[in-house]
């Protein structure tokens, strides 16, 4: 059996297609009236780099060159991410 993510209220039940850069899957959701939702999502993934700064305790710090990282970018639509809590999310790309 295939595990499909969830995106808070939204499940994913089958996935449609993989392309170069990421999955679509067809998506569901109920309501507490009963009403059942239908969707289409495009989960993105391509490879990035990520700059990171040094940890440092302290207020003050010395000043370190940032380390530059190869990792997975993925991206949701918004509505998808729905308040998950604390993560790495952010509405805006710096490119």
């Amino acid at each position: 059996m295939n595990e499909y993510p969830q995106f808070n209220d939204w499940r994913a039940t089958r996935s449609l297609g993989t392309g170069k850069v990421g999955e679509t899957f067809e998506i569901v959701r109920s309501d507490s009236f009963g009403t059942t939702e239908q969707g289409v999502l495009k989960l993105i993934r391509v490879p990035a780099m990520r700059m990171d700064a040094p940890e440092q305790p302290g207020l003050y710090r010395d000043w370190h060159a940032p380390v530059e990282r190869a990792c997975t970018l993925t991206l949701i639509p918004y509505f998808a991410w729905a308040n998950r809590g604390e993560g790495e999310m952010d509405v805006w790309l710096r490119i």
